[in-house]
C-alpha cells in the first residue's frame, strides 16, 4: 500500500507541475494557477482512498479528503447512499461555486470595458 501511495503522489506531484508549466505558457492568470489542484484515488482492497494536492509557496501538499469502503452486507449498503448523496451535494456546491466565479469575471471585464470607455470620451 506504502508504495502505491508513494506513487500516486508522485504522479499527482508531476501531473501539477506540468499544469502549472502549461497555464503559464498559455498565460493563464496566475490567480487561477495558484488555484490549481490535482485529485488521486487509491484503490486497497475494498477501500477507497480520494486525495488531492495544492501547490502552496514553493510546497506540493497533499491531503486525503475522503475514504470509504465498499459494503460487502446489507446493512452498509444504507451508508453508501449516503455517500453517494454527499458527492452530489459537493458537485452541486463546485458547480455554482464555478458559475459564480464565471459570472464575475464576465463582471469585471464589462466594468473594464464600460471604464475604458468612459475615460476614451
Amino acid at each position: 500500500m506504502i508504495e502505491d501511495w508513494e506513487k500516486i503522489l508522485k504522479s499527482m506531484q508531476l501531473g501539477l507541475f506540468r499544469l502549472r508549466q502549461i497555464f503559464k505558457q498559455q498565460k493563464v492568470d496566475e490567480n487561477n494557477i495558484n488555484n490549481t489542484e490535482m485529485y488521486g484515488i487509491i484503490v486497497y482492497r475494498k477501500t477507497f482512498f480520494f486525495y488531492s494536492m495544492h501547490y502552496v509557496d514553493g510546497l506540493y501538499l497533499a491531503d486525503q479528503f475522503e475514504e470509504f469502503t465498499i459494503p460487502d452486507n446489507s446493512f452498509q449498503l444504507i451508508q453508501l447512499s449516503d455517500i453517494i448523496k454527499i458527492q452530489r451535494v459537493i458537485n452541486l456546491h463546485n458547480f455554482i461555486q464555478s458559475s459564480l466565479n464565471d459570472k464575475n469575471r464576465v463582471r469585471r471585464k464589462l466594468q473594464n470595458i464600460e471604464n475604458a470607455i468612459k475615460a476614451s470620451l
